[in-house]
């Protein structure tokens, strides 16, 4: 639902932002419709049946560069960076610290003197901007400790070289910028970042592993003497374990690298993006990690605990997930020029796709946070404000809160020891319970290993006696490839079934090492990796594991797969990368072979090919991967050429999967919501477009693409998703053209509000146990 509010030409500078009786902050989506005014829809994660409001306020405009983090307390820092605005809110080059919720403007110095001073007539980049604290209220506190810190460096022929970087800071109400230089070898190869104001004090931080701290030295209390102050820079050595975080996509992945501060920590939060020619908006791992000052190293997070993170392109915030009614912490994340909002669940390592608005045109600017400030009851002492009583309200109201929630489960309990009693009488023994071990034992005995789990779903005595038992049918032609997810740092491995509505299983896999992550699968077996250097194969229906050599170059695969089940002879694994702007290069190792072995061939014609984060397809010797436009890598006989036919299809923009289906070679491509499937025409070499699967249905994900024949008629000429829309998965049929979900009655033409998780794969169920020679990668003859 969405609210539309007429403005009016003379009131329009003094249109407020929403209301901030919300306790998270509002994403602002700037739009344009054609004929009309920049405009800005509102939307609050906290607001019922989503709920949005339109409203055009200049200082939103997308033409001007904002920036508000958590030491703003809800002040706006605009920069307009657009020399064609001509509307009220300023002119090119002007600065003002704005509240969304009185109004107020305070003007800040132009710096475009400063700038064309140090760096002449060369192009500069601004990198980030901070305000220590929000500015003092009616002049009434003498010793204004509000500063505006802006990170600046000069560009080399428009590259991302940074040149002579800087700090350029004001105290708020100065007339001019002052300067402080950064010093020649405290600026990493990657280059600067962000600007933080924690606990008082400001960071620069970097990519790389240092952070810089800015020591602020300011005039005594009462002194006038704005000029007085002066800052210095110091470097804090900060370390990173890189092998924490699996390096995965190569060059065709772009590793962005952003922080945000809470009241308590320093995050630190790496995603990777799809490169598709400069559409970033399909993000394949998100690793977050705290600042620890006492040993001063990035340390891995899996959890968020009560703190909730909103990132934006220069706009970040945090709030409690309590206040918002939220069971645990997250991340809520936008992405350039994409109307969606995305919330990462930290522990479980999933995204949730939200649509915020619906019926908006295309946003060409980002969508940014705005967190309202709350009306302030402050005490001044000797003309310092020394108390912000207004947190401390909304502290002691939660506090009252979960207070008033204890005594009302206390009394609840008092009241009903009926309740408490029938729930003793259901938990006595049922008759089944009863039943002999042998017995047990022995109806497992003659089950399918899918009907194992079903008895000893009955009740928990059926769970001991037949822990391990696997025996009767190992394989069966009725199954299909099941969704399999990982949760809680991969300790916890979900098994989804399509094919019986939806059941799903649960299996600690404590043999598996913590944060493992599955890079492809065949007949049941993930190959799996573990930081940057070790690979190994795993069963998860045996609990088998095949460990393969190391790989010294460390592992950064665009595209991984394996010829045949690991336990073969003729097993082979091949892995493809875009090593650097000019090579490709493919590392092997097959069975029996204790070192890697790899190949570089020339492609420096990126616009033309690069291989991409999808599963490649072996094929009748050929080793395909394709490029998300469609044009295929082959590898045969030792050589790698890409092929002139067939062309690509389309542009880069799409995300782009492999997938053999019997004979045939299909191409699965989305762009957006909408999907496309073409075959390859051998004869012809050329893509030709699909309109219907038969009785065939896929199932697609980056690390495993399949295609089965269906089991039973609901499930033909379908396209299987690895996500779930609530608990149910997500398939799009060709025949209605419209995203379903397994035994509902969900139609849509798109997948928001629907469930995708970093470690993923379809898994085709095999319980088939191997001999310990076979699990021997080494021995090149297995029996």
């Amino acid at each position: 639902m969405e609210e539309k509010l007429a403005v009016d030409e003379t009131s329009e500078r003094r249109h407020p932002a929403p209301s901030p009786n919300l306790a998270a902050p509002w994403l602002v989506i700037p739009f344009q419709e054609e004929g009309n005014d920049p405009n800005q829809a509102f939307y609050n994660i906290c607001e019922p049946n989503k709920k949005t409001i339109r409203k055009s306020i200049p200082q939103l405009s997308g033409r001007n560069r904002m920036y508000q983090k958590p030491s703003h307390q809800g002040w706006v820092v605009v920069y307009c960076d657009d020399d064609d605005d001509d509307d009220d809110s300023g002119n090119f080059g002007n600065f003002f610290l704005w509240n969304p919720f009185s109004l107020e403007e305070i003007q800040l110095p132009n710096f475009d003197e400063l700038i064309y001073d140090t760096y002449g007539g060369q192009d500069y980049r601004i990198h980030d901007c901070v305000l220590s604290s929000p500015p003092p209220k009616n002049n009434l506190v003498q010793d204004n400790a509000s500063m505006v810190y802006f990170m600046v460096s000069g560009c080399v022929n428009e590259s991302y070289t940074d040149l002579m970087p800087m700090i350029v800071f004001c105290r708020v109400g100065d007339s001019k910028w002052r300067k402080l230089g950064i010093p020649e070898g405290l600026v990493g190869e990657s280059g600067l970042n962000s600007l933080i104001c924690f606990k008082d004090k400001i960071y620069v931080m970097g990519c790389d592993d240092y952070c810089q701290l800015v020591q602020k030295l300011v005039p005594p209390v009462g002194c006038d003497d704005y000029a007085g102050i002066r800052l210095e820079i110091r470097r804090l050595e900060v370390s990173i374990v890189h092998s924490a975080f699996s390096y995965i996509g190569g060059y065709s992945c772009v590793h962005n690298v952003y922080f945000l501060e809470s009241d308590e920590e320093i995050y630190r939060i790496e995603m990777m993006c799809l490169d598709r020619r400069g559409y970033l908006n399909v993000v394949v791992s998100i690793d977050v990690s705290r600042l620890d000052f006492s040993k001063m190293s990035w340390e891995e997070v899996n959890r968020l605990g009560d703190t909730v993170l909103f990132l934006g392109q220069s706009t970040k915030c945090f709030c409690s997930a309590a206040a918002l009614g939220l069971s645990k912490g997250c991340l809520y994340y936008t992405l350039p020029k994409d109307q969606s909002l995305y919330m990462f669940d930290v522990e479980d390592k999933c995204t949730t796709t939200i649509l915020p608005c619906s019926n908006l045109p295309t946003p060409c600017y980002s969508s940014q946070w705005i967190m309202m400030p709350l009306p302030t009851f402050s005490v001044a002492v000797e003309g310092r404000i020394v108390e912000n009583m207004s947190s401390k309200v909304r502290q002691d109201d939660h506090t009252v809160k979960a207070k008033e929630t204890e005594e009302s489960i206390s009394k609840d309990d008092n009241e009903n020891p009926r309740k408490r009693q029938k729930k003793e009488i259901l938990q006595e023994p049922r008759p089944w319970e009863v039943i002999h071990v042998d017995i047990v034992k022995s109806i497992a005995s003659y089950l399918h290993p899918v009907d194992v789990l079903h008895f000893r779903a009955v009740c928990k005595a059926n769970k001991v006696p037949i822990m391990k038992q696997i025996s009767g049918a190992i394989r069966s032609t009725d199954l299909t490839p099941w969704l399999l997810f990982s949760t809680e740092n991969s300790t916890r491995y979900n098994f989804v079934d399509p094919m019986h509505n939806n059941e799903k299983y649960l299996m600690k896999l404590p043999e598996l090492p913590e944060g493992a992550s599955i890079r492809c699968q065949k007949g049941g077996w993930l190959l799996m990796s573990k930081g940057r250097f070790t690979l190994f194969f795993y069963n998860p229906f045996t609990k088998e594991t095949i460990h393969l050599p190391g790989l010294s170059p460390g592992y950064e695969f665009a595209g991984v797969t394996f010829s045949s089940l690991p336990t073969c002879s003729d097993c082979v694994v091949i892995g493809i990368t875009q090593r650097n702007k000019e090579e490709i290069c493919i590392y092997m190792i097959a069975r029996g072979a204790n070192t890697w072995i790899f190949r570089s061939f020339q492609n420096s014609n990126l616009g033309k090919y690069m291989p991409t984060f999808v599963a490649p397809v072996i094929d009748k010797g050929h080793f395909f991967c394709a490029d998300f436009n469609g044009t295929l890598g082959d590898m045969h006989g030792g050589d790698f050429e890409v092929l002139e036919r067939p062309r690509a299809y389309c542009n880069a923009a799409y995300v782009s999967f492999l997938v053999k289906c019997e004979t045939e070679l299909l191409l699965v491509q989305m762009l957006g919501m909408s999907v496309t499937i073409y075959r390859l025409d051998r004869l012809n070499m050329v893509w030709q477009k699909v309109e219907s699967l038969g009785k065939h249905m896929l199932f697609i994900s980056f690390t495993s693409c399949l295609s089965a024949a269906a089991p039973r008629s609901c499930m033909e000429n379908k396209v299987y998703f690895p996500r779930l829309h609530g608990d149910r998965i997500l398939y799009y049929s060709l025949e209605t053209g419209s995203y379903h979900s397994v035994g509902s009655t969900h139609s849509a033409k798109d997948y928001f509000d629907t469930k995708a998780w970093t470690n993923c794969t379809w898994i085709e169920p095999n319980w088939l146990r191997s001999t310990p020679k076979e699990l021997d990668w080494l021995n090149k003859n297995p029996p």
